[in-house]
């Protein structure tokens, strides 16, 4: 009768441990879900759409000149950089499957397609070489080698 009661315990503990699990399994699925529309959301912000204005429409065609002149055009192209380059970083450390990475494919492939940001990886990749800096957007760059929009040979990526 013991062993009876023991057994129907452990049916009862290991049934609770499945259960727990798949709502575990469950609230982290939903707050990954949540995490990655957060993404989305930061990429329609403002300043996101001035730089796709940008590039898609040719607003400022040739807008990349050293940033002397404009800090607040620097500071627009690097968090809209950023925030893509560390959209390709989750998807190659697998936290974005390619379903959702797929959200985000067609902004990436303009940003590395753009002859303007191509300049500016070529001037940010030769001053942080000099400076002994690392280079910020090493995802994007292998991302655009990768897919054959970046040349490999222009980039020197150890």
């Amino acid at each position: 009768m013991e062993a009876i009661a023991t057994m129907i315990s452990a049916i009862v503990a290991a049934v609770a441990l499945v259960l727990t699990y798949v709502q575990f399994r469950k609230r982290v699925k939903i707050e990954h879900a949540q995490q990655v529309l957060k993404m989305q959301e930061s990429t329609r912000n403002e300043e996101i759409v001035s730089f796709f204005r940008m590039i898609d429409y040719g607003e400022n065609r040739g807008w990349y000149n050293g940033f002397h002149e404009n800090e607040k055009l620097e500071r627009m192209v690097d968090n809209a950089l950023l925030l893509y380059n560390y959209i390709v970083y989750l998807h190659r450390q697998s936290l974005l499957d390619s379903k959702e990475f797929s959200y985000f494919l067609y902004e990436i492939d303009k940003i590395v397609s753009n002859e303007d940001i191509k300049h500016y990886f070529l001037f940010l990749q030769q001053y942080t070489k000099q400076n002994g800096l690392p280079f910020k957007y090493e995802h994007l760059i292998h991302y655009g080698i990768e897919k054959g929009l970046l040349k490999p040979e222009s980039f020197d990526l150890k």
